[in-house]
């Protein structure tokens, strides 16, 4: 029997300076990547070619796509719904933070992915033919 390659919708908890935090996803599907990479896209060519990327996406389509809810507030305290609008109020050194947290995320997933694939416990088996 095969194992299931379907992304589980499972959230986690990153930790943000002064007690905040950002709730993402732990993964993202890859309809969800491809749509990364797509609203990164300025311009494409009858090939089907990316002509260049939209330096004003970078980085906010990524933190988007994983980012379902944090604690940041508003400056008379009321919580903000999460949004590319939102992030992008958010003052430089919040930003870079929020962004570097993803990445420190992505990274740790596909290590643990990796480590997935090379332990033997959850290693697939294969079958006789």
């Amino acid at each position: 029997m095969g194992r299931c390659r379907m992304v589980d919708p499972e959230l986690v908890r990153l930790p943000l300076s002064d007690g905040d935090f950002l709730d993402v996803k732990r993964a993202l599907t890859a309809g969800e990547q491809r749509e990364v990479f797509i609203q990164q896209i300025k311009g494409v060519v009858t090939s089907g070619r990316a002509t260049e990327l939209d330096p004003r996406k970078m980085g906010v389509t990524r933190i988007c796509a994983y980012v379902v809810g944090w604690s940041l507030v508003d400056q008379a305290g009321r919580p903000l719904p999460f949004s590319e609008a939102t992030l992008l109020l958010q003052d430089s050194d919040t930003y870079r933070e929020i962004g570097d947290a993803i990445d420190a995320h992505v990274e740790a997933e596909e290590r643990r992915q990796a480590e997935r694939k090379t332990n033997p416990i959850f290693a697939s088996v294969s079958s006789a033919t």
